[in-house]
């Protein structure tokens, strides 16, 4: 281990440290997208020395071969355990990484990093620099590796998995939407009488009983509504004689007066509705994909209300963010397609040469004519024995370069504009004025035959019978929340993936 330095430091910017006296050897592991990981073993005895530096830096052959950071000392026996991470600033995983985006898809794909496939990833170095390597074809020339594989220990397997070619994708979102509205309906209210305007002969009674601003519309009088007075104004505009009502002579004359009005009145509406829309897209590999599988993908993207254009949105996937974030799912969607049809993969152990060395899951190799991407590295170092194994992956199915997934245009949404008659289902009136005075007349005509009134029971008679004979206005709406929980769907959508891609 002569050519192995382990220096361990207490930053990782520090130029001084302490120095392992006693490593054994040293394992270390690349994986695709993840940080390298290397375990030093060494005799325990050195415990005390190094257990409280939080980094170290290992050369070999005076080349800086791994920048690291402990994560764990373990004591087993005579021996040690160090681990280490080239993940330095302590991410741990490089998808919790967040930062403040305008772009509300770039912001919704960094708050569900689970939804998304990358057709190109970030590759972490061992000595600690970020990269970015492509998973469909090289940057630069494969590295030919069939001189360096070790007899007999090359294993291929074709098709790990059957290749996708159809993925049948379903998605549901949920939010709440903010209803709001205002409609007149004066107009209506006095077309339901006969001289199309309020009239009583009682106006004390429907001054007082006018609905005020802010009063809750009641259903048949007992069950609030959703619906409130926006606006309300009852104003007297004239009053007409009746004929006087004689009913003996020593009764005074009954003088009797048509009262009319002119009004005001707006309801309103404002309450939240549940809502929850779900769309589904069929998409279909055009390339040749012998034996390819379908998929179904079922993906639940729960409470989307930062992403809601508008509080009052009634549909998601038929909004600007929506269709946004759709298409954006979609395309990852594609990215995971092609990547199943990386079903080649190859494990074997390499000769080491100063090429082999500096390997990483940044490079591609070819074996055979065929090229691979490296997935994984696993390297063991110790006196007398230095042993490297890769596996890599290569692609059964060319994927054409101009591979795409056209863009899914969903008609908006036509919004709804709601009238008197969508809100109202009808209006009551009952006892208008001159339905009053014949009501009246009669009920006086019907006293006098039974000879039941007279000067001193008039008054009462009469008030009594006109307070139970009232000019009355119900209004009847129809119900705007009919279920806790609106369910939408958007009609299915089938889209072709791969050569340039229709629609």
């Amino acid at each position: 281990m002569s050519n192995i330095v382990c220096i361990f430091k207490m930053s990782d910017s520090s130029n001084s440290g302490v120095e392992a006296k006693t490593v054994q050897n040293i394992y270390l592991l690349e994986q695709e997208g993840e940080y390298p990981k290397t375990v030093i073993r060494m005799n325990s005895s050195e415990y005390t020395n190094l257990k409280s530096f939080e980094f170290c830096d290992i050369t070999r052959n005076k080349k800086l071969f791994f920048k690291g950071r402990v994560c764990s000392l373990t004591i087993i026996g005579e021996i040690m355990e160090i681990e280490l991470t080239s993940d330095i600033r302590g991410d741990f995983c490089p998808e919790k990484i967040r930062r403040e985006s305008a772009d509300i898809v770039e912001k919704f794909k960094e708050e569900n990093p689970e939804l998304f496939t990358k057709i190109s990833t970030e590759e972490f170095l061992r000595t600690g620099e970020r990269v970015s390597a492509k998973m469909q074809a090289p940057k630069t020339p494969p590295i030919e590796i069939d001189d360096n594989v070790v007899d007999g220990t090359l294993v291929s397997k074709k098709a790990l998995d059957a290749p996708i070619s159809e993925v049948n994708l379903s998605l549901k979102a949920a939010w709440i939407s903010r209803r709001q509205g205002m409609v007149p309906i004066s107009t209506k209210i006095e077309k339901r009488f006969k001289m199309a305007r309020i009239n009583t002969i009682t106006p004390k009674k429907l001054e007082s009983s006018w609905p005020e601003f802010g009063d809750r519309i009641r259903s048949h009088g007992t069950t609030a509504t959703k619906y409130m007075i926006a606006s309300s104004r009852l104003r007297e505009s004239r009053v007409q004689t009746l004929p006087s009502v004689v009913i003996d002579n020593s009764i005074p004359k009954l003088r009797i007066n048509k009262h009319i009005y002119e009004n005001r009145l707006l309801i309103s509406w404002d309450f939240e509705q549940y809502m929850n829309e779900s769309i589904t897209v069929r998409i279909l590999s055009d390339a040749n994909i012998p034996q390819g599988k379908s998929k179904i993908l079922n993906i639940n993207l729960r409470n989307v209300q930062e992403y809601i254009d508008k509080p009052s949105s009634t549909s998601f996937f038929r909004s600007e963010n929506g269709v946004a974030i759709l298409n954006a799912i979609v395309k990852s969607v594609g990215d995971f397609m092609a990547l199943s049809w990386r079903n080649i993969e190859i494990l074997c152990e390499l000769i080491e040469d100063e090429t082999i060395a500096n390997l990483s899951c940044k490079d591609w190799v070819k074996l055979h004519g065929q090229i691979y991407k490296i997935v994984k590295i696993e390297r063991e170092i110790s006196p007398g024995r230095n042993i490297v194994k890769i596996k890599a992956r290569a692609f059964s199915t060319e994927i054409p370069e101009n591979q795409s997934i056209p863009e899914i245009a969903i008609p908006k949404e036509k919004t709804k504009i709601l009238t008197p008659e969508n809100i109202v289902e009808d209006i009551l009136v009952s006892n208008e004025a001159d339905i009053q005075y014949k009501k009246l007349l009669n009920f006086i005509s019907t006293l006098k035959a039974k000879n039941e009134i007279n000067k001193n029971n008039y008054k009462s008679l009469i008030n009594g019978f006109l307070n139970e004979n009232q000019t009355k206005i119900q209004i009847i709406t129809r119900p705007l929340k009919t279920e806790h929980c609106e369910k939408k769907v958007v009609e299915p959508i089938t889209v072709y993936f791969g050569n340039g891609g229709k629609q």
